[in-house]
């Protein structure tokens, strides 16, 4: 899920200051079409925007971010966000794929065939590699976009 234009449709607005509180709205036929998505495939959620840093900086945990989704009618179990940007990187430089690929290493079990789906309109999230990602337009996830997402996830 993403902020902006990105992910299931939100608009927000994130000012300049630290405690930033975001507004954000939920375009129901990008929530539609995620839920397809989530409902066909059992997948589960893993935040990797800049949505994540209202967890890592104490803003609300989870369990409360789980409840933001569903009250905005997101089916699905939230299982995490992947880490803060680098220390080093001050200018936000780093390409998400990067902390995607940490998040998926550090909660792989062991045998278990690596399948998983990146949902993103920011390209720096794939790695170069289209295979296990959908790239979304401005508007946000249409149902094309879950389509793709859900050949992506099939055994």
């Amino acid at each position: 899920l993403e902020t902006g234009r990105r992910g299931v449709g939100k608009t927000a607005k994130m000012s300049d200051m630290p405690d930033f509180e975001p507004i954000c709205e939920f375009e129901p036929r990008c929530v539609s079409a995620f839920n397809f998505f989530i409902v066909s495939t059992d997948a589960k959620i893993v935040i990797s925007s800049a949505w994540r840093n209202l967890i890592h900086h104490g803003h609300m945990d989870l369990r409360g971010f789980a409840t933001l989704l569903r009250s905005h009618g997101v089916r699905g179990d939230l299982v995490g966000c992947t880490r803060k940007s680098r220390e080093d990187d001050e200018e936000g430089r780093e390409p998400r794929w990067f902390q995607i690929r940490d998040w998926l290493r550090e909660h792989r079990m062991p045998g278990q065939h690596e399948r998983f789906c990146v949902l993103d309109d920011d390209p720096s999230a794939f790695g170069g590699n289209m295979s296990h990602g959908v790239q979304t337009s401005g508007g946000g996830l249409t149902m094309e976009d879950a389509e793709r997402a859900i050949e992506i996830l099939k055994p």
